[in-house]
């Protein structure tokens, strides 16, 4: 499998039947270079050495956005390795796309379609209970006609299709229209999706986080993890 799928440390708490975060591809801002070269490296875990939450790891605006969105879901992620249990040890973070870059400016669906391979292999051999795609078009791209059979040969038919269209407002009144968004949960025989709009999409509101959960009774899905 390739190297972008070890973003977490893989143990016998989400190797099989966890709960996996992916991300589109490992973005790298100019910020992110700049901040990282004044750092002392060594005050950090590696994380591919421990659970995704633990705030002992060099922090990103991905993975803080992460844990926010758990947050507003109802299931805060313990940051604190003595606190952290079942749920926060479950978790494992891989991205789709292989390349690093500061920016991603291609047709989501179109690029995760041409590069499929690693993030299958990932599905395949871990067969994660529940998937949480930061992107909308990495579903997109799973239904699609170059890729149903490959999806459903691994994680089943579709059993069940919820979907959140809302939208960000620049006023509280939400009488001026700023943008659109859409998610969706999927429970599939073996898996369950929950696909979101980026983390980083513009516009995008922690109110809208909260009503995707709140429609979508996502605190439920984790029940399991959380005993």
């Amino acid at each position: 499998m390739g190297s972008n799928l070890s973003k977490t440390l893989f143990d016998k708490n989400n190797q099989i039947g966890g709960i996996m975060i992916c991300g589109i591809n490992d973005g790298y801002s100019k910020k992110d270079i700049k901040k990282e070269s004044g750092q002392d490296k060594s005050i950090y875990i590696d994380q591919k050495d421990t659970f995704f939450s633990n705030e002992k790891c060099r922090s990103n605006p991905f993975k803080s956005s992460i844990i926010k969105w758990f947050r507003l879901w109802g299931i805060p992620l313990s940051e604190d390795e003595n606190g952290a249990g079942h749920l926060e040890r479950s978790i494992s973070q891989i991205n789709w796309i292989p390349q690093r870059s500061t920016s991603f400016t291609s047709n989501v669906k179109k690029s995760c379609i041409a590069e499929n391979n690693d993030f299958y292999d990932a599905l395949g051999y871990f067969k994660p209970l529940i998937i949480v795609l930061a992107g909308v078009g990495m579903h997109d791209a799973m239904e699609s006609k170059q890729l149903r059979d490959k999806t459903h040969s691994i994680i089943g038919d579709i059993q069940e299709t919820r979907f959140v269209n809302g939208a960000s407002y620049k006023n509280v009144a939400h009488t001026d229209f700023k943008k659109a968004f859409r998610s969706k949960v999927v429970r599939y025989e073996k898996s369950t999706i929950i696909a979101m709009p980026h983390p980083s999409a513009r516009g995008l509101s922690d109110k809208y986080i909260i009503d995707s959960a709140t429609r979508n009774s996502i605190a439920c899905i984790f029940e399991k993890y959380q005993s």
